[in-house]
């Protein structure tokens, strides 16, 4: 096994349940291309990024994460990742102030899109995320966006209780009714559009393919940071 000399710089915390995912995920990655990988963790404190965005707006969370991935960027980081889709609303922003490339999640999702053009993709995520532009996505490769209620259901449970690590039945059935919603909709595939959700993929109750957004991104980061598949 040969040791990939790439720095991957995880800026995470937003909540800490997904940047667990998204360090196991760019180590799997990495193994199942036959080489091992320098990771180096920033895992912010959630109560004060949400208390931020609340009392000053997202643009003071912006400030935050600039300053956070230059950290990273200091600390030896050759890629930085954002380890949350609506922390990417930002994400031009915090991009500029750094040299060290910032993958976009949504680019590395639109690129999936692009090459399934007759499936209907159904969006699970926040509603910021999914009705702002963390995503980036345009046009009819947009994808189907659960209605009214369950997409307000389904983000005060990923915000207020799974991002936090809290996943029980309660939490998972809000999910599967939103999956639900999405497949009547005509949805053939279900897109985890949140960092936290793959942490529940196996809990939905669904058939159809389930796409992670986070081994999309964590592929992307991989490529630019010049590890190439086995």
């Amino acid at each position: 096994m040969n040791p990939s000399r790439a720095v991957i710089g995880l800026l995470g915390g937003m909540g800490w349940p997904s940047t667990a995912h998204y360090y196991a995920t760019i180590n799997r990655l990495t193994a199942e291309r036959g080489q091992t990988v320098h990771v180096l963790v920033n895992s912010l404190s959630f109560d004060q990024v949400l208390g931020t965005a609340e009392t000053d707006g997202f643009d003071a969370v912006s400030d935050i994460l600039a300053v956070e991935a230059a950290r990273l960027e200091r600390a030896g980081a050759d890629v930085i990742m954002l380890c949350a889709v609506t922390a990417h609303l930002v994400h031009r922003r915090v991009a500029e102030t750094i040299e060290t490339p910032v993958p976009h999640i949504g680019h590395s999702l639109a690129r999936h899109l692009e090459h399934h053009p007759t499936s209907r993709f159904g969006l699970l995520g926040t509603k910021p995320a999914l009705t702002g532009d963390a995503l980036a996505l345009k046009g009819k490769g947009a994808g189907l966006l659960p209605s009214g209620d369950h997409l307000d259901a389904l983000d005060r449970v990923i915000r207020q209780e799974i991002a936090f690590g809290r996943i029980g039945p309660q939490q998972v059935a809000v999910v599967n009714r939103a999956v639900m919603d999405l497949e009547r909709q005509g949805a053939t595939d279900i897109v985890l559009a949140c960092t936290e959700l793959p942490l529940l993929a196996d809990r939905l109750d669904t058939v159809l393919p389930k796409i992670d957004a986070v081994v999309l991104h964590c592929r992307s980061a991989l490529e630019c940071a010049g590890i190439p598949r086995a």
